[in-house]
């Protein structure tokens, strides 16, 4: 009855079994752009969608968002984009549609961050506060705090005062493993005075900011930072001082393919790392086998504007050699402007020691001194005071002095290598002078050590260096595999064939005066008298842009118109290290 009243009151009940009569619109759907870019940093973009119908617009990444979302026809879009936070660029696919699986698409790409996009810095005082975020000197945290929160990118300035390292290396758990862990490639400047405030400027010089393992720690230092293009650790503006390697046995553990032993590099041990050492002064560590500086498989590291001093190896009559700078197996160790002073050890390569086990080790060694270095004991046998180039060395030592150093043999600079493992050692615009052999007739000044050791000298003043009866006694060379041009031996004048100038003669106590402060970042000795032949016979600018166009392309564009002292070269013709 209830049916039959409704069909009445409507008039009928229609049939609408036959729908043959409707026609659905077709979508016409589109993008008017055909690609959207976008910056690196959060912003807002306009899409033009053309819709003859309601649709909807997504994305396949949560970084972007839509506003609207969903519209009906015709309609212009927003499009928040957030920041990229990587340093690779990024892509995202934006569709819209009026039925899901009939989608019309187009591309967003997004380029990269650098990485100082990526920065956060964190602020640290002697007494800050593992509470506090760090994220202003307001709110100074902990070095430990610190350390644990940077990541790649990031900055960690740093109050003047003592730290002493509070957590193991990665890996051991022991207090001797405490260490200041770079674990990533961020930056932490010292330098900071004690009471820092907004607006502070890190000055070293004034704000003395001390990692002290408090000779307890094996590694002050430990660089561990994975390697990652366009992206370097740095350690900027600290005394490393206090750290004390292993007497016992060698162990550690393994990171990044390299062992950090514990008995190895109690200043700074760097693994298979980029860093660069910056205005550090890195002084009074002790180790049981190797020097303070322990650099090792693949690093890529750089010292600059270091002071590397009386630092020691064990002293108990075995050869453990370096007292300073252990480098082995690495792409490139640059050690630049940089005074390596008065370290010991019983064995040889007191200053710097050179080393491939196996694959080459290249070693720029540039605007430097080499001074003092000494062995604890006269042992007649240990040869390379300053600098010691072993086997697969490849070496550049350029505008440097190697002064004062004494040892066995070869006490300012001396190479090795056998057939099997050959080493190469160029020197060029150096003075190497007044360094002493405990040893006689082995080259206090520069000795090769064996004949598969390559020799070859540029624009280099050796003289003044005195065999175990003080008799001057520059150069030992053992085979003729070896180049000396352009530079002065002992009282000879060499030309740029090699040959001895006939009637000009160098006399080292009149023409060259003793290591001092004579401008410039580390100390020089400079010539003395206008009549001085050390003035005339030197190579020209043009000469030695060729020479070092020439050299490993390793070591980038190496400046061999400057002097130690950054002074031009050009318009002179000066041999060795300073053109004053």
């Amino acid at each position: 009855m209830l049916l039959t009243l409704a069909c009445a009151g409507f008039g009928a009940c229609q049939d609408f079994s036959d729908d043959t009569a409707f026609k659905p619109t077709t979508p016409e759907l589109s993008f008017v752009e055909s690609a959207l870019q976008a910056g690196k940093a959060t912003g807002e973009y306009k899409l033009t969608i053309k819709s003859n119908l309601p649709w909807r617009i997504k994305s396949d990444k949560d970084w972007v968002s839509f506003d609207p979302a969903y519209g009906d026809g015709d309609a212009e879009v927003t499009v928040a984009v957030g920041a990229n936070r990587t340093l690779d660029p990024r892509t995202a696919t934006i569709s819209v549609y009026v039925i899901k699986g009939e989608e019309v698409s187009l591309t967003l790409t997004q380029e990269a961050a650098s990485a100082s996009d990526l920065a956060t810095n964190y602020y640290v005082k002697a007494d800050g506060d593992a509470a506090n975020d760090g994220l202003s000197w307001a709110k100074a945290t902990t070095m430990e705090k610190a350390l644990e929160l940077a990541m790649n990118g990031d900055f960690i300035h740093v109050a003047a005062g003592r730290y002493v390292p509070t957590v193991p290396l990665t890996g051991v758990k022991t207090d001797a493993d405490k260490t200041f862990e770079i674990h990533s490639n961020f930056t932490m400047i010292g330098g900071y005075p004690a009471d820092a405030a907004e607006g502070a400027v890190a000055d070293p010089e004034k704000n003395e900011t001390i990692l002290d393992g408090d000779k307890k720690a094996y590694h002050v230092v430990c660089v561990t930072a994975q390697k990652m293009t366009g992206m370097r650790a740095v350690v900027d503006g600290f005394t490393i001082t206090g750290g004390s390697a292993n007497f016992g046995s060698a162990g550690g553990p393994t990171i990044g393919g390299v062992r950090f032993y514990n008995t190895y590099g109690s200043a700074v041990f760097v693994g298979n790392s980029a860093v660069d050492i910056v205005r550090c002064k890195i002084k009074d560590n002790t180790d049981a086998r190797t020097g303070a500086i322990r650099v090792d498989k693949g690093a890529e590291a750089l010292f600059s504007y270091c002071e590397i001093k009386n630092n020691a190896c064990r002293d108990n009559g075995s050869a453990y050699n370096s007292g300073a700078f252990w480098i082995a197996d690495c792409t490139l160790t640059h050690i630049d402007h940089t005074t390596i002073a008065n370290n010991k050890t019983t064995g040889v390569g007191v200053g710097v020691y050179i080393l491939g086990t196996g694959t080459t080790t290249n070693v720029l060694i540039s605007n430097s001194t080499v001074s003092g270095q000494s062995l604890h004991s006269e042992i007649a046998s240990r040869a390379g005071g300053g600098i010691y180039t072993r086997e697969y060395g490849n070496v550049v030592i350029i505008n440097s002095t190697v002064y004062g150093n004494h040892c066995g043999r070869g006490a300012g600079i001396a190479v090795h290598g056998t057939a099997a493992a050959p080493s190469k050692t160029y020197v060029i615009n150096c003075t190497v002078a007044g360094n002493s052999d405990i040893d006689v007739n082995y080259g206090p000044g520069l000795l090769q050590n064996a004949a598969p050791a390559t020799i070859e000298v540029y624009n280099t003043l050796i003289a003044g260096n005195t065999e175990a009866d003080g008799t001057e006694s520059n150069v030992k060379l053992q085979s003729s595999n070896n180049k000396i041009v352009s530079s002065i031996v002992g009282s000879t004048v060499y030309d740029a064939e090699g040959a001895a100038i006939p009637g000009v003669l160098f006399e080292f106590a009149k023409m060259l005066g003793t290591l001092a402060d004579n401008g410039g970042a580390t100390q020089s000795c400079v010539l003395l008298g206008d009549n001085n032949p050390a003035r005339q016979y030197g190579m020209t600018v043009a000469e030695l842009e060729n020479l070092c166009a020439g050299l490993d392309p390793i070591f980038g564009k190496v400046l061999g118109t400057i002097d130690q002292l950054d002074a031009s070269r050009d318009g002179k013709t000066v041999i060795g290290a300073v053109v004053k």
